[in-house]
C-alpha cells in the first residue's frame, strides 16, 4: 500500500472512529451518566496504551493498527491514544458543548484538511487548500455546536493545526479550541 493511500485510509479511519465514539459517548452518558463515561473514556484509554505498550515494547503487529500507524508511532503512542488524552482532558475541563466542539474540530476538521491535503500534494498551494479546509470544516462544526463562540473556537482549531508542527494535534487542536471556547464562555455571559 502506497503512503499515499495508507494515509488516506487512516484519515478515513479516524473519521469512522471518532463518529463510533461520539455515538458510543451520546448512548454512555444518556443512559448511564457521567461517571459511567468517564469510565469508558478510562478502559479505552488503558487499552489504547497497553496496545501503544505491545506495539512499542514488544515488536508486536497488531491488525489494525500495523496497516494504518505512522512510522514515528511504532515507539511511541499513536494518534488515537492522543485523541482519547486530549477527549478526556476537554472533557473534564470544560462545559459539554465546548469539549463537543473541540473533538469534532479534531475529529472532523482536521481529518478533511489531510485528506485535501493529501489529494492536492502535486499542487502549489496545498497548504492554503488544506487550511482552507480546516478553517470551513470548524467554523461550520462551531458554529452549528456552539454559535459564534464556536465559530472563534474554529479558528483557533485552525491556528492549532497550522502553526504547531512539532506537537502531535490531536493535543494541539481540542486543548486550544476548548480553552477559547471556555474563556469566551466566560466573559461572553
Amino acid at each position: 500500500m502506497s503512503q499515499k493511500t495508507r494515509e488516506l485510509w487512516r484519515k478515513f479511519a479516524h473519521i469512522i472512529m471518532g463518529v463510533g465514539c461520539f455515538v458510543a459517548a451520546y448512548f454512555i452518558l444518556q443512559i448511564y451518566g457521567s461517571s459511567a463515561l468517564e469510565l469508558s473514556l478510562g478502559i479505552v484509554l488503558a487499552l489504547l496504551v497497553l496496545a501503544d505498550i505491545l506495539i512499542a515494547d514488544y515488536g508486536w503487529k497488531l491488525p489494525l493498527y500495523h496497516h494504518l500507524q505512522r512510522p514515528h508511532e511504532v515507539e511511541s503512542f499513536h494518534s488515537a491514544t492522543l485523541m482519547v488524552i486530549s477527549s478526556i482532558i476537554v472533557y473534564k475541563l470544560f462545559v459539554l458543548p465546548v469539549a463537543i466542539a473541540a473533538i469534532a474540530m479534531l475529529v472532523f476538521g482536521d481529518s478533511a484538511a489531510a485528506i485535501v491535503g493529501i489529494l492536492t500534494k502535486s499542487r502549489k498551494k496545498t497548504a492554503f487548500w488544506r487550511t482552507a479546509t480546516m478553517l470551513v470544516v470548524c467554523l461550520a462544526i462551531g458554529y452549528f455546536v456552539f454559535g459564534w463562540i464556536g465559530a472563534v473556537m474554529g479558528v483557533v482549531a485552525t491556528l492549532a493545526e497550522c502553526l504547531v508542527t512539532k506537537i502531535d494535534d490531536a493535543i494541539t487542536i481540542p486543548i486550544f479550541a476548548g480553552l477559547a471556547g471556555h474563556i469566551l464562555l466566560l466573559f461572553a455571559f
